[in-house]
C-alpha cells in the first residue's frame, strides 16, 4: 500500500462526493426566505471553503520530479483542515438557514470532522486508507439512514 497516488485519487473522489452531497442538500433551503446577512454568509462560506479545498487538493506542478506522495504529504494539513472547516461550515449553515439544530445530523458531521483532522495530523497511509473506507461509507449510507428524501430524489432523478 505504498502507492500514495491511489490514496490521493480516492481522497479526490471522496471530495467530489462531498461536494455533490453538499449541493444536493440545498433542496432543504427551498422554502427559506433570506432575510439577513448571516444567512447569505452561511450560503457563501462553505462554498468558498470547498473551492479552497478543491484548489489545494489539485496539484499544479508539471515538473518531471513531481510525485503525488510529496505533494500529498506537504499539503495534507491544509487539505484536511480546510475540508473539516468546510464540513463545519455546512453544518452551521443548516442551523442558521433552517433555524433548528439537528442532533442526528450533527453526530456524523462531528465524526467526519474528527476523521479529517486526524488525517491532517498523520502521514500514516494505513490511517488514511481506513479513514477513506469509513468516510465513503458515511457519505453513501448516512443520507439514506437519516432519510434525506431530497438527496435521494435528486440522485434518482425524481
Amino acid at each position: 500500500m505504498r502507492d500514495v497516488g491511489s490514496v490521493y485519487l480516492a481522497w479526490s473522489a471522496l471530495f467530489i462526493c462531498t461536494i455533490v452531497l453538499y449541493w444536493s442538500g440545498f433542496w432543504a433551503y427551498e422554502g427559506v426566505i433570506i432575510v439577513n446577512y448571516a444567512q447569505i454568509w452561511m450560503l457563501l462560506l462553505p462554498t468558498l471553503l470547498a473551492i479552497l479545498v478543491a484548489f489545494t487538493i489539485t496539484p499544479s506542478s508539471a515538473e518531471p520530479s513531481f510525485t503525488f506522495r510529496t505533494y500529498y504529504e506537504e499539503n495534507r494539513k491544509l487539505i484536511f483542515f480546510c475540508w473539516a472547516l468546510f464540513i463545519l461550515g455546512a453544518a452551521v449553515a443548516d442551523v442558521v438557514m433552517l433555524k433548528s439544530i439537528d442532533l442526528e445530523g450533527a453526530l456524523p458531521a462531528g465524526v467526519i470532522i474528527g476523521i479529517l483532522v486526524a488525517c491532517g495530523l498523520t502521514k500514516n497511509i494505513w490511517v488514511h486508507c481506513i479513514a477513506l473506507v469509513i468516510l465513503f461509507t458515511l457519505m453513501l449510507l448516512v443520507p439514506v439512514a437519516l432519510g434525506f428524501k431530497e438527496t435521494l430524489d435528486f440522485f434518482s432523478g425524481a
